[in-house]
């Protein structure tokens, strides 16, 4: 089966005919040549000698020869950008006709219209695989639009994410397979999904991280007086609500109550 995956996320070739990926992308690619065999990638690829920007901690590299097969189109930086979707458009529309199998996902700024290589597929009669990565819209409301400066920039940014919503539904809705990764986009998307699979992710549960038992420990302590201590370790974005835990510890330590935060990690 010729399965093609269409990707915002980006990739650089190496002078060796190799390519560098985010590490979480690549152990997600690895997994799919074991359940596909060869797979063709068509996503971003930045130019040698700039940084290739990961999402996860680190990059690193995925051989040639090894299932992986990446077909480049232009790097967007903005909206702005739009001079070079007449390229992109025609690149998607060779691939989805090479391919038997398309997959493709709910695409962020300035990438929303590589949605179109679906809309192709399901011309064509092909099958589609759709990936609601996470509730984007609960994401973007919290990260980005959020902190918007002024109300006609939040005005714009709920406009953009709004439309991102239709477009989500109206891959969802004609998809061969629909794969709802957390229960927010379950939530979300459900009704309009005609097949569809949620993704459970244990990991994220309360008992892989600390038990029960150890957490009714950790509060008679507290309620004894030793002071709560609050650890983060994570990516120093808007996403992850530094600033109000922050603002929690200050509130606090108004009303007398000592609180100790250790926060890990890099970012803003």
């Amino acid at each position: 089966m010729r399965y093609l995956l269409i990707t915002h996320i980006p990739f650089q070739k190496t002078v060796d005919g190799d390519y560098i990926v985010d590490s979480l992308w690549a152990r997600d690619l690895e997994g799919m040549v074991s359940s596909f065999g060869q797979i063709r990638v068509v996503a971003p690829e930045i130019e040698a000698g700039k940084k290739l920007k990961t999402w996860g901690p680190t990059s690193t590299t995925i051989k040639s020869g090894s299932g992986v097969d990446f077909v480049a189109i232009a790097t967007l930086s903005s909206r702005f950008d739009f001079w070079k979707w007449t390229l992109i458009k025609k690149r998607l529309k060779k691939e989805v006709e090479w391919a038997d199998c398309v997959q493709t996902s709910n695409f962020f700024p300035p990438y929303e219209r590589l949605s179109l290589a679906h809309d192709y597929a399901v011309k064509q009669g092909k099958k589609t695989v759709f990936v609601v990565g996470e509730d984007f819209y609960d994401m973007l409301g919290w990260e980005w639009v959020r902190t918007s400066s002024d109300s006609f920039t939040r005005w714009r940014r709920e406009r953009t994410i709004n439309r991102l919503n239709r477009r989500t539904e109206k891959s969802a809705s004609s998809a061969s397979l629909t794969l709802l990764h957390t229960p927010a986009a379950v939530s979300r998307y459900r009704l309009c999904a005609q097949n569809s699979f949620a993704i459970r992710q244990p990991e994220h549960d309360l008992e892989d991280v600390i038990s029960g038992e150890m957490m009714e420990a950790k509060c008679a302590t507290i309620a004894n007086g030793s002071p709560l201590v609050v650890s983060a370790a994570c990516r120093h974005k808007a996403l992850k609500g530094l600033d109000f835990l922050i603002r929690a510890i200050a509130l606090l330590a108004q009303t007398g109550i000592y609180v100790e935060s250790k926060i890990y990690g890099e970012g803003e």
